[in-house]
């Protein structure tokens, strides 16, 4: 990387405190120095700005389109969600179909809600004859397959 452009090529980047644009440690000097700041509070301040910085944008909601959002209800019961408007490509690879009805497990309804593919109510059940007729669908569900 040596050249006419420095030690950082033709980017021109000389500071030895921007080590991280070339995705690799220093080549001398304290590596310890590099990896963690000082104790100085410009320091501290910095790291906690690009922390609450980092945290805001995890927080926002993401914008859908409800031309690819599907609508579900959440069975607490059974533990899975039953899926009322199914729209998206992801029906063809995710859950199964009982009687016409998308059901998905746990997992394939949380990505779809990190996704923002799906929404979804909660429905708590009030009857054990529910549990057992959703149950009884979907032992016989897997058996076919």
């Amino acid at each position: 990387m040596k050249g006419s452009g420095g030690y950082f090529g033709a980017a021109g980047v000389s500071s030895g405190s921007e080590w991280w644009r070339r995705k690799k440690l220093p080549g001398r000097g304290t590596k310890i120095n590099a990896i963690n700041p000082g104790e100085a509070f410009a320091d501290r301040n910095l790291i906690e700005n690009r922390r609450n910085a980092l945290f805001k944008a995890v927080k926002q909601r993401r914008p859908t389109k409800l031309s690819h959002q599907s609508f579900g209800e959440w069975h607490a019961c059974v533990e899975m969600a039953r899926i009322s408007s199914v729209k998206g490509k992801w029906a063809v690879s995710m859950g199964f179909e009982i009687d016409g009805i998308v059901w998905l497990y746990p997992e394939e309804a949380l990505f779809l809600l990190d996704c923002g593919a799906l929404e979804l109510s909660i429905v708590l059940c009030d009857s054990c004859f529910q549990k057992s007729k959703i149950d009884e669908a979907v032992h016989e569900s897997n058996s076919q397959k």
